[in-house]
């Protein structure tokens, strides 16, 4: 196995353990008992992450040195995003979003709707102090958990006045996350995120918008319906 990609804020080599196996990435534990993504040569990736040319098939292995480094810190100064994307993102969202998406879900579900809405009113700094969006959906990452990191990814780019009162609401949920949700979201208020949110905030275009649907089952689908909530004003 060889590491062709890395995230710059992993050190390496570095000995790791299989925690879970899925179709194109490895879920893998350091010896500090942090978590790491081993996904398959092709893939985007995210914090804490490796691209390797095939996947492990012990259970304990040895990730090298690498062949490239990737950065997954979040620019600011994204004020062009806001204009440039919203339309496209709302689109895209109305054309491809599974059934099983929360996009789908707020528009059929009437209590998720009214829930969503709770929570941007608590955004805002209206209604409830606090609302708690987090574990609900699917896949290993719930899809109001892949919603948040949208949401924060477009507050924090483009320095919008919801960014501390967002970033307060995740903080306050992480505790009840699961594993992967609370490491992804960590990594999200420490400024660093998956690639494909980064390549889509910085070249605005359909083919990087496109690129989420391979993200996940609907965490792709769930992370733009944040973004794009954001971009429209939802949380102020």
């Amino acid at each position: 196995m060889r590491v062709m990609r890395a995230s710059d804020d992993l050190v390496l080599p570095m000995a790791l353990t299989v925690t879970a196996r899925f179709r194109h990435a490895v879920m893998a534990e350091g010896a500090d008992g942090v978590l790491i993504s081993v996904l398959a040569e092709g893939r985007l990736a995210g914090p804490n992450s490796i691209v390797v040319d095939r996947l492990p098939q012990d259970d304990r292995f040895f990730a090298g040195e690498c062949v490239e480094r990737f950065d997954v810190s979040l620019p600011r100064g994204g004020e062009r995003f806001l204009g440039e994307a919203c339309a496209m993102m709302g689109r895209f969202l109305a054309l491809f979003s599974p059934r099983e998406s929360l996009y789908r879900a707020a528009a059929c579900d009437p209590s998720v709707a009214a829930l969503l809405k709770r929570h941007a009113r608590s955004i805002k700094g209206e209604g409830d102090p606090f609302v708690d969006v987090s574990g609900f959906g699917c896949g290993l990452t719930p899809s109001t958990d892949d919603y948040l990191l949208g949401a924060l990814a477009c507050c924090a780019a483009c320095g919008l006045p919801a960014e501390a009162r967002m970033r307060a609401n995740i903080e306050r949920s992480l505790d009840g996350m699961a594993p992967l949700s609370r490491a992804m979201l960590s990594h999200a208020l420490d400024g660093r995120y998956p690639e494909v949110v980064l390549d889509f905030m910085r070249y605005r275009d359909a083919r990087h918008l496109l690129a989420f649907v391979r993200h996940g089952s609907t965490s792709g689908y769930d992370m733009v319906f944040g973004l794009c909530a954001a971009a429209q004003g939802v949380f102020g």
